[in-house]
């Protein structure tokens, strides 16, 4: 039994193919499957804030740079095939969507096609040793910047296929459109409201993360193991950045814009062991610090009100927070709204914390 596959823009491409006897019911004549890999329409969510680190945001996340399939006939794998994708001059490439297209054998059961994108490269081995989908489903990727995202199409059924590769018929799947199986949070905007005469320096000196889960899986969220130590910001200045005075308000968002990550965090539902942004600053030098977990749900007890119809950090959310400290006379507050974005229907909730 033979599997081919084809792409554009590869220079890597790899296929192994199983057995289709035992249980398989095959005709042996030949069939392409072609199928578009897609990223719907992720690519222009990551592009809205006009940071000239979007495009590195949209690259590493939104576009395609590589894809393993599988086809697979209920549990069994039939087939695995990656595609990495490459420049001319051998650097790494990114497309908005991918077009691949197999020669197979025809089979009269139902299959399905599963698509994994952007997997780590590290674990290609462990992805090629998958033989059922059970074993796919236990894989975890531990490495939230890859920005793996998942799709599948199901009920595929093929026509009548050739005995010859030569005048094999092709068979057009669709697109399978992955979505992502991650979460990204953002500190957008660090502003200040002067609610007095005098007007202290402000500086924001840190943005920090934690308990952020370490692995997910590819269909479900990740097991509780959970990274409890604060991480900063890798991209964040150690001299912190200076908020500007322009009158009654100030901030610092021009420079937060070219000095902080889009940080990508695996999902995280727990309850009780939630995702939590930190940020720094000083007003005259006193150092302040708050501390905020991202889109937590409704409470009564205070009013808090959550309008996302989600809670916690899921994956496929882009999580924009904004900031905004409140100096008066004797007194330092700070707010913060939350907006959340669907990376795959473009869905805007604001939520105050």
């Amino acid at each position: 039994c033979f599997l081919a596959a084809m792409a554009s823009c590869s220079m890597e491409d790899e296929t192994v193919m199983n057995d289709l006897g035992g249980m398989i019911e095959t005709t042996g004549d030949n069939v392409y499957l072609s199928v578009n890999i897609g990223t719907g329409n992720g690519t222009t969510k990551a592009a809205t804030t006009g940071s000239a680190n979007d495009a590195d945001y949209s690259i590493s996340g939104d576009l395609i740079n590589r894809c393993i399939l599988y086809l697979l006939d209920g549990d069994k794998v039939l087939a695995v095939t990656d595609t990495i994708l490459k420049t001319e001059e051998g650097a790494d490439d990114y497309k908005p969507s991918l077009e691949m297209k197999f020669l197979t054998k025809v089979s009269k059961n139902p299959l399905k096609l599963v698509a994994v994108v952007n997997y780590d490269g590290e674990m290609r081995n462990d992805y090629f040793a998958c033989s059922t989908l059970t074993q796919l489903e236990n894989i975890r990727e531990t490495r939230a910047g890859y920005r793996v995202l998942v799709g599948e199409i199901n009920n595929i059924s093929l026509p009548d296929g050739d005995p010859s590769t030569t005048n094999a018929p092709t068979k057009n799947v669709g697109t399978i459109t992955v979505t992502p199986r991650v979460a990204c949070i953002d500190l957008t905007s660090f502003n200040v409201r002067y609610k007095t005469t005098k007007h202290p320096e402000v500086k924001l000196t840190g943005i920090y993360y934690n308990n952020l889960k370490k692995n997910v899986g590819l269909f479900v969220e990740g097991d509780n193991s959970f990274e409890t130590e604060w991480q900063n910001d890798l991209l964040f200045p150690t001299a912190g950045l200076d908020v500007v005075d322009n009158g009654e308000t100030g901030d610092c968002n021009n420079e937060l814009r070219e000095n902080k990550s889009f940080f990508v965090a695996f999902p995280n539902t727990d309850e009780d062991t939630h995702v939590q942004m930190r940020i720094d600053f000083t007003v005259d030098g006193e150092k302040y610090s708050r501390t905020y977990i991202i889109n937590r749900p409704f409470d009564p007890s205070n009013g808090f009100v959550n309008h996302t119809e989600t809670t916690y950090v899921r994956a496929g959310y882009w999580y924009r927070l904004s900031a905004t400290v409140n100096i008066s006379s004797d007194i330092v507050d700070c707010d913060v709204v939350c907006y959340t974005r669907d990376w795959n229907y473009n869905l805007l909730e604001d939520v105050t914390l």
